[in-house]
């Protein structure tokens, strides 16, 4: 099973602003028992896949695309990775698939948590505070080469418009990626984090 949802917060003038509808909607509720994903977790560390691997294998796949597009590159930001990694984690740990976490906190929430400032100019006027693409796969025969399932991941994302309008935004200069990769049953699951600045 796959999710995928993508959200941006941003700036115009000093208004806050929220480009696209998907940013605060749950996609799905991994634990509502849905057949579409995998509820009654038993969360146990899976060692078959290299998390940190998998991060800049993403990160490469990302960079491959944008350059396929004439845009920059994108920067490896470690402060970042620490806050989609501890984004995974949280969703992978309290069972959810969303942008916003059951206790209701926000992309800017963990910005401002880890003490991370992001404001980039979009316009004369306008500027975001950060970007967010998430992504979901559990299967009992889930890719193991890192490489093929970032390209799968990052494929997922590109297939999707929100989230390829997130990755191929110009004025993006820094990602972070964070991976969390679990034991649901008989299963494996990859949450996968996508920060921009």
């Amino acid at each position: 099973m796959a999710g995928f949802s993508t959200g941006i917060l941003g700036f115009s003038g000093a208004t806050p602003t929220v480009d696209g509808d998907q940013f605060n909607e749950s996609v799905s509720n991994v634990s509502s028992g849905s057949d579409d994903l995998v509820g009654n977790f038993s969360l146990e560390v899976d060692t078959t896949h290299n998390k940190s691997k998998l991060e800049r294998e993403i990160h490469a796949e990302i960079n491959t695309r944008r350059q396929k597009h004439d845009l920059s590159t994108l920067k490896y930001d470690s402060e970042l990775s620490e806050i989609a990694g501890s984004h995974s984690q949280d969703m992978a740990g309290r069972q959810y698939f969303s942008h916003v976490s059951p206790d209701g906190t926000t992309l800017s929430d963990r910005y401002q948590w880890h003490g991370y400032e992001c404001r980039v100019s979009t316009s004369s006027n306008e500027y975001a505070t950060g970007g967010e693409n998430i992504a979901y796969r559990a299967s009992t025969n889930l890719e193991t080469n890192e490489s093929r399932l970032a390209v799968t991941i990052v494929d997922g994302w590109m297939n999707s418009t929100g989230h390829r309008k997130n990755i191929l935004r110009p004025y993006w200069e820094n990602e972070g990626i964070g991976v969390n990769v679990t034991r649901e049953g008989d299963k494996t699951a990859v949450y996968v984090t996508q920060n921009f600045c």
